[in-house]
């Protein structure tokens, strides 16, 4: 598939922010679509994306919330729970990124950390206030994983990896879970 070129400055996020979470009341569903309102008369979406958001990143049952959800859920929060021990900062809004999938016509625009900022921004938390957290692995269009044993999979992780370290991400200790 030919890569489009996408200016940046013409994508926006919509986020949908939902009571669905965790039993425990920590954290929202949050669901998002990437669109470039700007490169002509309609709007184009560029793909997707969705997590779980907190505007409680200290309650002590947020690894139960995550856990209560699944076990990516549950790796990011613990992660999560980690690096607020160590950080300098205080943090407002803990986001817990569970998948973001560009259309592959589109990849390669360094659209992820565009989408992050622009999400915060919605959410009204400045970059500085939020920890953002995820597990990079690579999608396929429909937001499935691909799984390890298909072919380009290391290939795949590879540009993933990629993308996020481009967007300011950093691995977190000897864990799968990345963070900025």
């Amino acid at each position: 598939m030919e890569r489009v070129e996408v200016a940046t400055d013409d994508v926006d996020v919509e986020l949908e922010l939902r009571r669905w979470g965790d039993e425990y009341d920590v954290t929202r569903g949050l669901r998002g679509r990437i669109v470039d309102y700007g490169s002509g008369p309609e709007t184009i979406e560029l793909g997707g994306f969705a997590g779980l958001v907190s505007r409680r990143p200290y309650d002590p049952n947020l690894w139960n919330a995550g856990d209560s959800l699944d076990g990516d859920s549950a790796a990011l929060a613990e992660a999560a729970i980690a690096i607020l021990d160590e950080l300098d900062r205080e943090v407002e809004v803990l986001f817990m990124l569970e998948h973001l999938v560009v259309k592959p016509q589109y990849r390669g625009n360094g659209l992820t950390g565009r989408v992050i900022e622009d999400a915060l921004e919605v959410l009204q938390c400045p970059e500085a206030l939020a920890l953002v957290v995820v597990i990079p692995e690579p999608l396929q269009e429909d937001g499935t994983v691909l799984v390890s044993e298909e072919p380009g999979y290391d290939e795949s992780r590879e540009k993933v990896i990629a993308a996020y370290e481009a967007a300011g991400f950093e691995r977190w200790q000897d864990t799968k879970v990345w963070w900025r």
